[in-house]
C-alpha cells in the first residue's frame, strides 16, 4: 500500500480558520509549487508522512502552511 496525500488527489476537502480572524481559509495547493518557476513540473517529495500546503484566508488574505496527513491506499 503506498501513502498519498487525500487533498492532492481529491480524496477530502479540509478546511481550516484563519489564525487571524477566524474566517474560512481554502487550499492553495502544494508549498512546493511555490518554491520556484518549475516547482509544479517537480516530483513531489514523498519522504515525509505528511504534505505541506498553503491556505488563504478568503476574508483577510492572510497565508498559513498547514500539514496534510497521507492516506494509504
Amino acid at each position: 500500500m503506498s501513502k498519498v496525500c487525500p487533498v492532492c488527489n481529491e480524496l477530502t476537502m479540509i478546511t481550516f480558520n484563519c489564525s487571524k480572524c477566524g474566517n474560512i481559509m481554502v487550499d492553495k495547493g502544494r508549498v512546493q509549487e511555490y518554491m520556484d518557476p518549475y516547482g509544479p513540473q517537480m516530483p513531489i517529495d514523498d519522504r515525509e508522512n505528511y504534505c505541506l500546503h498553503l491556505f488563504q484566508c478568503l476574508k483577510c488574505k492572510n497565508m498559513e502552511r498547514k500539514r496534510i496527513e497521507k492516506v494509504k491506499i
